[in-house]
Protein backbone atom coordinates (compact mmCIF):
# COMPACT_ATOMS: atom_id res chain seq x y z
CA UNK A 1 0.00 0.00 0.00
CA UNK A 2 1.40 3.36 -0.99
CA UNK A 3 1.61 6.20 1.46
CA UNK A 4 -1.15 8.01 -0.46
CA UNK A 5 -3.44 4.95 -0.19
CA UNK A 6 -2.55 4.61 3.45
CA UNK A 7 -3.43 8.26 4.03
CA UNK A 8 -6.79 7.85 2.21
CA UNK A 9 -7.49 4.75 4.30
CA UNK A 10 -6.85 6.72 7.49
CA UNK A 11 -9.14 9.52 6.28
CA UNK A 12 -11.88 6.97 5.47
CA UNK A 13 -11.47 5.33 8.88
CA UNK A 14 -11.71 8.72 10.61
CA UNK A 15 -14.84 9.65 8.64
CA UNK A 16 -16.41 6.28 9.45
CA UNK A 17 -15.54 6.73 13.12
CA UNK A 18 -17.10 10.21 13.14
CA UNK A 19 -20.22 8.95 11.30
CA UNK A 20 -20.58 6.09 13.79
CA UNK A 21 -20.19 8.51 16.66
CA UNK A 22 -22.92 10.74 15.23
CA UNK A 23 -25.21 7.72 14.70
CA UNK A 24 -24.63 6.69 18.32
CA UNK A 25 -25.47 10.20 19.53
CA UNK A 26 -28.64 10.23 17.42
CA UNK A 27 -29.71 6.87 18.85
CA UNK A 28 -28.95 8.11 22.34
CA UNK A 29 -31.06 11.25 21.85
CA UNK A 30 -33.89 9.16 20.33
CA UNK A 31 -33.80 6.90 23.39
CA UNK A 32 -33.82 9.87 25.77
CA UNK A 33 -36.73 11.43 23.88
CA UNK A 34 -38.62 8.14 24.19
CA UNK A 35 -37.91 7.98 27.94
CA UNK A 36 -38.98 11.61 28.40
CA UNK A 37 -42.17 11.04 26.42
CA UNK A 38 -43.01 7.84 28.32
CA UNK A 39 -42.38 9.53 31.68
CA UNK A 40 -44.54 12.47 30.66
CA UNK A 41 -47.37 10.15 29.56
CA UNK A 42 -47.16 8.26 32.87
CA UNK A 43 -47.29 11.55 34.75
CA UNK A 44 -50.36 12.68 32.79
CA UNK A 45 -51.98 9.25 33.28
CA UNK A 46 -51.84 9.57 37.07
CA UNK A 47 -53.38 13.05 36.86
CA UNK A 48 -56.15 11.70 34.63
CA UNK A 49 -56.70 8.77 37.00
CA UNK A 50 -57.12 11.11 39.95
CA UNK A 51 -59.41 13.49 38.12
CA UNK A 52 -61.52 10.98 36.21
CA UNK A 53 -61.26 7.42 37.55
CA UNK A 54 -60.80 7.84 41.28
CA UNK A 55 -64.36 9.09 41.88
CA UNK A 56 -65.69 5.81 40.49
CA UNK A 57 -63.78 3.70 43.01
CA UNK A 58 -65.15 2.43 46.31
CA UNK A 59 -61.88 2.49 48.24
CA UNK A 60 -61.21 6.16 47.41
CA UNK A 61 -59.50 7.14 50.65
CA UNK A 62 -56.78 4.51 50.47
CA UNK A 63 -56.21 5.24 46.81
CA UNK A 64 -55.68 8.98 47.31
CA UNK A 65 -52.37 8.46 49.15
CA UNK A 66 -51.22 5.92 46.56
CA UNK A 67 -52.05 8.41 43.82
CA UNK A 68 -50.00 11.06 45.60
CA UNK A 69 -47.02 8.67 45.84
CA UNK A 70 -47.33 7.88 42.15
CA UNK A 71 -47.70 11.55 41.29
CA UNK A 72 -44.44 12.35 43.10
CA UNK A 73 -42.61 9.36 41.61
CA UNK A 74 -43.70 10.18 38.09
CA UNK A 75 -42.88 13.86 38.49
CA UNK A 76 -39.43 12.87 39.75
CA UNK A 77 -38.89 10.57 36.75
CA UNK A 78 -40.14 13.13 34.25
CA UNK A 79 -37.83 15.86 35.57
CA UNK A 80 -34.85 13.46 35.67
CA UNK A 81 -35.44 12.38 32.07
CA UNK A 82 -35.94 16.01 30.99
CA UNK A 83 -32.62 16.98 32.52
CA UNK A 84 -30.82 14.01 30.93
CA UNK A 85 -32.09 15.00 27.50
CA UNK A 86 -31.28 18.66 28.13
CA UNK A 87 -27.78 17.92 29.39
CA UNK A 88 -26.90 15.58 26.55
CA UNK A 89 -28.20 17.93 23.86
CA UNK A 90 -26.11 20.68 25.46
CA UNK A 91 -23.06 18.38 25.24
CA UNK A 92 -23.75 17.65 21.59
CA UNK A 93 -24.24 21.33 20.89
CA UNK A 94 -20.96 22.28 22.55
CA UNK A 95 -18.93 19.35 21.16
CA UNK A 96 -20.25 19.16 17.61
CA UNK A 97 -22.06 22.38 16.84
CA UNK A 98 -19.77 24.94 18.46
CA UNK A 99 -20.07 27.43 15.63
CA UNK A 100 -23.87 27.06 15.53
CA UNK A 101 -24.57 28.05 19.13
CA UNK A 102 -26.35 31.24 18.10
CA UNK A 103 -28.71 29.25 15.85
CA UNK A 104 -29.45 26.89 18.73
CA UNK A 105 -30.25 29.74 21.12
CA UNK A 106 -32.30 31.49 18.45
CA UNK A 107 -34.35 28.33 17.93
CA UNK A 108 -35.00 28.09 21.68
CA UNK A 109 -36.13 31.72 21.76
CA UNK A 110 -38.38 31.34 18.71
CA UNK A 111 -40.23 28.50 20.37
CA UNK A 112 -40.08 30.14 23.82
CA UNK A 113 -38.38 27.05 25.17
CA UNK A 114 -35.60 28.63 27.15
CA UNK A 115 -37.71 30.10 30.00
CA UNK A 116 -39.71 26.86 30.34
CA UNK A 117 -36.52 24.84 30.14
CA UNK A 118 -34.95 27.01 32.83
CA UNK A 119 -38.00 26.53 35.03
CA UNK A 120 -37.95 22.73 34.56
CA UNK A 121 -34.22 22.55 35.34
CA UNK A 122 -34.65 24.60 38.54
CA UNK A 123 -37.76 22.62 39.50
CA UNK A 124 -35.70 19.45 39.05
CA UNK A 125 -33.14 20.83 41.50
CA UNK A 126 -35.92 21.53 43.97
CA UNK A 127 -37.47 18.06 43.59
CA UNK A 128 -34.20 16.10 43.54
CA UNK A 129 -32.13 18.07 46.03
CA UNK A 130 -34.45 20.01 48.34
CA UNK A 131 -37.69 18.08 48.83
CA UNK A 132 -40.62 16.65 46.98
CA UNK A 133 -43.03 19.50 46.33
CA UNK A 134 -45.90 19.69 48.77
CA UNK A 135 -49.20 18.63 47.23
CA UNK A 136 -52.80 19.36 47.96
CA UNK A 137 -55.80 17.48 46.68
CA UNK A 138 -58.69 19.72 45.70
CA UNK A 139 -62.29 18.70 45.14
CA UNK A 140 -64.87 21.09 43.77
CA UNK A 141 -68.53 20.24 43.76
CA UNK A 142 -70.82 21.66 41.13
CA UNK A 143 -74.53 21.60 40.57
CA UNK A 144 -74.34 23.40 37.24
CA UNK A 145 -75.91 21.61 34.35
CA UNK A 146 -73.43 20.18 31.89
CA UNK A 147 -70.56 20.10 34.40
CA UNK A 148 -69.34 17.08 36.32
CA UNK A 149 -70.68 16.82 39.87
CA UNK A 150 -67.16 16.63 41.29
CA UNK A 151 -63.96 18.06 39.83
CA UNK A 152 -60.68 16.81 41.31
CA UNK A 153 -57.20 18.21 40.93
CA UNK A 154 -53.83 17.60 42.51
CA UNK A 155 -51.99 20.88 42.90
CA UNK A 156 -48.62 21.91 44.18
CA UNK A 157 -48.72 24.16 47.21
CA UNK A 158 -47.52 27.13 45.22
CA UNK A 159 -46.83 29.49 48.11
CA UNK A 160 -44.41 27.02 49.68
CA UNK A 161 -42.61 26.54 46.37
CA UNK A 162 -42.34 30.30 45.91
CA UNK A 163 -40.53 30.60 49.26
CA UNK A 164 -37.55 28.60 47.95
CA UNK A 165 -34.62 30.91 47.29
CA UNK A 166 -33.06 28.69 44.61
CA UNK A 167 -35.00 29.98 41.61
CA UNK A 168 -32.02 32.30 40.87
CA UNK A 169 -31.94 33.61 37.28
CA UNK A 170 -35.22 31.89 36.50
CA UNK A 171 -36.92 33.42 39.51
CA UNK A 172 -39.07 36.04 37.79
CA UNK A 173 -40.27 33.72 35.05
CA UNK A 174 -40.68 30.76 37.40
CA UNK A 175 -42.74 32.71 39.89
CA UNK A 176 -44.98 34.16 37.18
CA UNK A 177 -45.38 30.69 35.65
CA UNK A 178 -46.24 29.05 38.98
CA UNK A 179 -48.75 31.77 39.85
CA UNK A 180 -50.44 31.17 36.53
CA UNK A 181 -50.41 27.38 36.34
CA UNK A 182 -50.08 26.06 39.91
Amino acid sequence: MTSEEEFESLIDAEQNHYANEIRFLEQNIDTLEYILSANYEEFIDIIDFYEEELPKRDNRKTLIRKVQYEYQRRLHNYLASYYSLYDQTQNIQSNYLENRGDEYNELLSEHQLDPISTFLRRFRVYVHHVELPPLQAVERYSKREGQPDIQRKILFKRDELLEWDGWNAAEAFSKRWMKRYF
